[in-house]
């Protein structure tokens, strides 16, 4: 019985023990979050290659809304059986979710119906997009959604953009028109079938449709690691075109490509980045200029004053493992 005892009291203790390890719960996100930095760069640089590799092959082509409505029925059946799984198969709690989401709930199923219509005509548009320009290109091209996208929540939502965002988006404007004067310009050799300006014409309205529907954030993956995979989405996407489409790098797309890779890696930086290095900064200038070579010093048997009142409180979260070995020792 004691021994029973101590295994009931001992086992609650370690449970929680493991459920409360900050350690544990900080790798799994950080592991999270690199997966889906690895999901975004592959789904982004796929997507384009497909798209292009099939518009560009000899022979009849296929309709782009065919393509579009096959591509949304995949995606709804993808849905149903995730949420098939999560209601443990059981089809009447299924039915009985979707009767209540969808009929019941009919005002957003509604609200959910504009956004659904402009998504249907961005797809269409990149189609014809991808048709017209070479995948590195158009993937350069199309990070214009991040200056659409934000002149429509500054217009529509009220929302207010950094000095560094600001800069970052007219970066970003002198990027692709640099990858654009390179494309019409007489980059390379090109199908006749292939117009750039109805590519860039295409790929303007999808990034105004993608701006007026404002995506939404994903889940798991914040602005920087967004960034992170545009950029390599780009860089993926020009080297698999020229392997696979014998596309030519020059000075001038190189040049346009990484302002683009500047500008969205700026633009997705957190708001307060730069006051907080500015601040940072200024905060190491004035310890520089206020600190004396007696200005810890103390006197002779006297023990050192406590670690709250000794430099800068800021450096604080740095000390609690040498606090935590001196109260307990």
């Amino acid at each position: 019985m004691a021994a029973v005892g101590s295994g009931s009291s001992a086992g609650p203790g370690a449970v929680s023990a493991g459920a409360l390890d900050p350690g544990t719960a900080s790798a799994a996100h950080r592991r999270l979050k690199y997966i889906s930095l690895a999901v975004l760069v592959v789904q982004n640089a796929s997507l384009i290659l497909s798209i292009r590799y099939a518009r560009t092959l000899p022979g009849d082509r296929f309709f782009a809304t065919t393509a579009v409505v096959m591509a949304e029925v995949l995606k709804g059946l993808t849905c149903l059986l995730l949420l098939f799984a999560q209601k443990r198969g059981n089809l009447k709690h299924l039915v009985l979710f979707l009767h209540e989401a969808v009929l019941v709930q009919y005002v957003d199923t509604l609200k959910l119906a504009v956004p659904s219509l402009i998504y249907t005509l961005q797809n269409n548009l990149q189609y014809v997009a991808i048709s017209n320009l070479p995948a590195a290109t158009f993937q350069v091209t199309y990070q214009l959604k991040i200056l659409t996208t934000a002149l429509f929540s500054v217009l529509m939502l009220n929302r207010s953009l950094s000095r560094l965002q600001w800069a970052s988006l007219l970066l970003l404007f002198t990027g692709v028109a640099i990858v654009q004067a390179q494309q019409t310009g007489g980059g390379g050799p090109r199908p006749l079938d292939q117009n750039p300006g109805v590519g860039l014409a295409a790929v303007v309205a999808s990034c105004l449709s993608s701006g007026f529907a404002v995506a939404v954030v994903v889940k798991y993956a914040d602005n920087i690691l967004k960034g992170f995979a545009t950029s390599l989405s780009i860089v993926l996407s020009t080297v698999a075109s020229i392997r696979l489409f014998g596309f030519h790098v020059d000075p001038l797309f190189a040049l346009g490509a990484g302002l683009v890779i500047g500008a969205v890696y700026l633009y997705s930086l957190p708001r307060g980045a730069a006051k907080a290095i500015a601040s940072s900064a200024a905060a190491a200038a004035v310890a520089a200029t206020t600190s004396g070579p007696c200005t810890h010093q103390q006197p002779p048997g006297q023990p050192p004053p406590p670690a709250a009142h000794r430099g800068d409180i800021s450096m604080e979260p740095f000390l609690p493992k040498l606090l935590t070995k001196v109260k307990g020792s």
